[in-house]
Order: structure tokens, then C-alpha cells, then sequence
């Protein structure tokens, strides 16, 4: 009987496992990473949230961080001329070209929306999203 009950319960969790997953969900990560898929799905609030979530999870990072670490260095300096709106507003704009979609959130905050916040020129920024979308490509 315990044997039976065995079988049954592995059955079931291989047939949980070979379930299939909804493309569209599929489609909201590249690799691991959330993508602007995703972004895209998520109400005003969502986005607020998501990222209120990053930036802790980099402060959190941050404080775990050696001293001047790069790590420590890069949460405190973030955007340093930009508010969570506005980088919400940034993710938008970008994720508004299908082609950028893949990318992940984290590499669109990590480099063209830094880089736009230090001043950088809009060729420069542009080039980098390029080599993003490569990379997502890739994935």
C-alpha cells in the first residue's frame, strides 16, 4: 500500500512538472531576469512597487558590501538626479519599442537610464541598448 501511494504521489508530481507553462508567461523573463514583457504588464502601482524592490534589494546589497565596494558604491549613487517616477517613466519610453522587450528590467536600470542620469549623450545610450538587445537576443 505505502508503495502505491509512492507511485501515485511521483505521478503526480511528474505530471506537475511536465505541465506545460502559458507562452505569454513564458515570454516575461529572458533568461531568469524579468523583461519589459513583464514591465509592460504591470499597473502603475506594479511598477512602483517593482521598483521600490530593486532599490531596496540593491540597498540591502549594499549594506552586505565591503566598504567602498563597488557594490556599496553604485547604491548610492544610483540615479542621482532621478526619482522612482521618472525612472518608471524611462522604462516606459524604452520598453515602448518592441525590439527592446526582451531586455531585461535590470539591465535597462542598470545602464542606459544610469548613463542618461550622468549626463551622458543619447548616441552613447542608444549604442548600449543596442548591445542589450543583442545580449537579450542571445538568451
Amino acid at each position: 500500500m505505502n508503495y502505491l501511494r509512492t507511485l501515485v504521489l511521483l505521478a503526480i508530481c511528474i505530471g506537475f512538472g511536465q505541465a506545460q507553462i502559458d507562452p505569454e508567461v513564458a515570454s516575461w523573463k529572458t533568461g531568469d531576469r524579468f523583461n519589459g514583457r513583464f514591465w509592460r504588464t504591470l499597473d502603475e502601482r506594479g511598477k512602483t512597487t517593482y521598483l521600490a524592490g530593486y532599490l531596496e534589494a540593491l540597498q540591502m546589497a549594499a549594506g552586505n558590501a565591503a566598504k567602498e565596494s563597488p557594490v556599496q558604491l553604485i547604491a548610492v549613487t544610483y540615479w542621482p538626479s532621478l526619482n522612482v517616477g521618472e525612472v518608471q517613466t524611462s522604462l516606459d519610453r524604452i520598453y515602448d519599442t518592441p525590439e527592446n522587450r526582451r531586455i531585461p528590467i535590470g539591465d535597462i536600470v542598470s545602464f542606459p537610464i544610469v548613463m542618461r542620469s550622468y549626463g551622458a549623450d543619447e548616441e552613447q545610450v542608444q549604442k548600449k541598448i543596442a548591445e542589450l538587445r543583442a545580449k537579450a537576443a542571445l538568451k
